[in-house]
């Protein structure tokens, strides 16, 4: 129920919201990342303003929104904000570096520089649409990081459909199994409906998702991404 009306409101509703903002967001400034398997991000793509771009990531205490929020807060280039719940509560937990245990995972997670991140009420159960578009006033690009199970990834189909009929400039990223750990090897990038198989690293996620906010060649694609298991690491530097 809670991940069916956040897709309601944010996925499905969000571009009209975006759109009356004054100013308004840029076409260019909605990403949409859609799975192979259940884990999904809303990210934007590249603005056109001047100057340092105003990033809003929602869900940025999630483990795939954090590491994003931590590029983008070490990064001059962006101006960057924290969508959240309760943001007392999560620049306590944003601050904190623990090492946490998930199955058979081990995950080290980083302290991220709160003093270079506004941290802002965004509450898609609680709040109205009209009171999300008023949080993101002045955004040039949004990234949403959550995650889908179940049916309510048939509803992520939808909203993929309803972004490409939008008029929005959009890139559509699908990471395979997502997992905690560190890459293991290079990031594969293959066209859409062409994988169905393999997994990728958070990391690589959250380099993909940045990346795109500069790149134009991320426009009006869809990007299906795993890991190879075959060659070595290498830093993404372009996509």
């Amino acid at each position: 129920m809670l991940l069916s009306k956040l897709l309601t409101l944010i996925l499905l509703l969000l571009p009209h919201a975006a759109l009356s903002l004054s100013p308004p967001l840029s076409r260019r400034s909605i990403l949409l990342s859609s799975p192979l398997l259940p884990a999904a991000f809303l990210v934007p793509a590249q603005a056109t303003a001047a100057g340092p771009r105003s990033v809003l990531v929602a869900g940025a205490t999630g483990q795939t929104g954090r590491k994003i929020l931590q590029r983008l807060a070490a990064d001059p280039g962006f101006s960057v904000a924290g969508g959240v719940r309760d943001p007392a509560k999560a620049a306590k937990v944003l601050s904190e570096s623990s090492i946490q245990v998930r199955g058979a995972m081990v995950d080290s997670v980083k302290a991220v520089d709160i003093e270079a991140v506004d941290l802002l009420r965004l509450d898609v159960v609680q709040e109205s649409v009209e009171e999300l578009a008023k949080s993101m006033q002045g955004v040039d690009s949004l990234v949403i990081a959550v995650g889908f199970f179940g049916k309510v990834l048939d509803e992520k189909i939808v909203a993929e459909k309803y972004l490409r009929a939008s008029g929005l400039d959009y890139t559509i990223v699908r990471p395979g199994g997502l997992k905690a750990t560190p890459p293991a090897g290079k990031l594969k990038i293959a066209a859409e409906d062409t994988l169905n198989e393999g997994e990728v690293s958070r990391d690589l996620v959250a380099d993909v998702a940045v990346l795109a906010l500069t790149q134009k060649s991320a426009s009006n694609k869809v990007l299906e991404i795993v890991e190879s298991t075959t060659e070595g690491v290498e830093k993404v530097t372009s996509l």
